[in-house]
């Protein structure tokens, strides 16, 4: 037996080869996991813009990475504005929409979403914010008082604006950093 084992050696190491191969093939091809529909950017979409069909596409995603916020049909988002930007591929849900379904603002208030610089520690809904703008030469400006935070969408802080200083928060928050201080 030995003999016969050690003659023929390249032939047993190739049958081995050969079943390594095959057992790994038939792992990889199990069964394949159902995918979830997910309602996705299908480009780049900016801020303020009107949701169309032609800017979402439903592609399937593992269940375990579908965020809590995922739609799995566009009909809810048709005709929406973006409060925020959304990047190619990225899901779109109503959190990123402005409206009611968002978050409730006490009226006579705009929802207005602003990345501030260090908030995601402190800010938590109900705050009450001074928001100051700075400028790259360290020129600080007061743009707006007693905003009350609303909610969070990710990075960004949903502020309650009144609609007199809707254009210069919005103004403020595109041209420099924003900071805050809690209003008395």
């Amino acid at each position: 037996m030995r003999r016969a084992l050690i003659l023929h050696r390249r032939r047993w190491a190739l049958l081995l080869v050969l079943l390594a191969v095959v057992t790994a093939l038939a792992a990889t091809q199990g069964t394949k996991q159902p995918l979830t529909p997910v309602v996705v950017a299908r480009a780049d979409l900016t801020a303020g813009s009107v949701v169309t069909r032609e800017d979402l596409e439903v592609r399937g995603f593992t269940p375990e990475s579908v965020p809590s916020s995922a739609e799995a049909t566009p009909d809810r988002l048709l005709g929406r504005t973006l409060a925020v930007p959304v990047r190619r591929g990225e899901p779109v849900g109503l959190h990123r929409l402005a409206g009611g379904e968002q978050r409730g603002t006490a009226p006579g208030l705009t929802t207005v979403p602003v990345r501030i610089v260090e908030a995601s520690q402190l800010l938590r809904d109900g705050d009450v914010v001074d928001l100051v703008a700075a400028d790259g030469q360290g020129e600080a400006l007061t743009v707006a008082r007693t905003l009350p935070v609303v909610g969070r969408v990710g990075e960004l802080v949903l502020l309650g604006v009144p609609a007199a200083q809707v254009d210069a928060v919005v103004g403020a928050s595109s041209a420099g950093y924003l900071f805050y201080t809690f209003s008395p």
